[in-house]
Formats: structure tokens, sequence, C-alpha cells
């Protein structure tokens, strides 16, 4: 019975605010996918004395913290992710279950942090100073 739960669950893009904050993910740009991947995190921080709380896109490089949001696409009714103000990100899943989203320009899958290459690994301190850079700008 579990099993099916599971296999449901597989298909499911409707993807949560800390599902999309637990998972590492893998960056690609679509016009040059054999460069270097990037590993990126999406980060939630709750507003100073209010009940909401943002979200932060945080890069190894090339870019400043981005806030981001789950929300439809209104056209197609598909489950995206916004990222400032760039193209919508549609999420999917990959035929091994993995999250993966994406749009035209650029792609990311989740990961767990032990797939990580371990001298890519201290992107945890560098995410650590971007989010602090983040408030330091806001």
């Amino acid at each position: 019975m579990r099993y099916i739960q599971e296999e449901k669950d597989a298909v499911r893009t409707k993807i949560t605010q800390e599902e999309l904050s637990a998972w590492w993910w893998k960056f690609v740009f679509q016009q040059s996918p054999n460069e270097t991947c990037q590993y990126v995190k999406f980060i939630r921080y709750p507003e100073s004395g209010g009940d909401n709380v943002h979200g932060l896109l945080i890069m190894e490089s090339g870019y400043p913290p981005m806030r981001y949001r789950i929300g439809e696409e209104k056209s197609s009714g598909a489950n995206v992710v916004y990222i400032e103000d760039f193209q919508p990100h549609v999420i999917s899943r990959t035929k091994d279950w993995r999250w993966s989203i994406g749009n035209m320009y650029v792609s990311m899958e989740s990961v767990a942090l032990d797939e990580i290459p371990e001298d890519r690994r201290n992107v945890e301190t560098f995410i650590r100073l971007n989010f602090t850079e983040a408030f330091v700008r806001s």
C-alpha cells in the first residue's frame, strides 16, 4: 500500500515551500548544458515582525540572491516558480522521481547534498555569506 502512495506522489508536480527549500538544486543554462553546473538553494526566511515568509534563491556565482515564489501560471495552469522577473519556471518530475524546474533558458534538478562533489560542498558557506548579503542589500 505504501508503494502505491509513493508512486502517486512521484508524479505530483505541486511542490511545497518545504520541499523546495529542503533540496539542493543542480542548475544549468539550456543554451550551454556542457558548461559547469552550479548548485543552488532555495531559502525561506520570516519577515521581521510579521507572519509572512519570503524566499530567496541563492546561487554559487553570477547572480545576487533573488526573490522567488511558488504559483500557478495563468495561461496554462501549470505549477511554477517565479524567480524575480524571469520567465516562469515550470515544475515537473523526472523518471527517477526527482523534481525538475525550468524554462527555455535554465533547468534545475533536485539533488541530495551527498550528490554534490566534495570539492563543491563549500557551497553551504557561500550560501550563508550570500544570505547575509541579501539582508545588507535590502
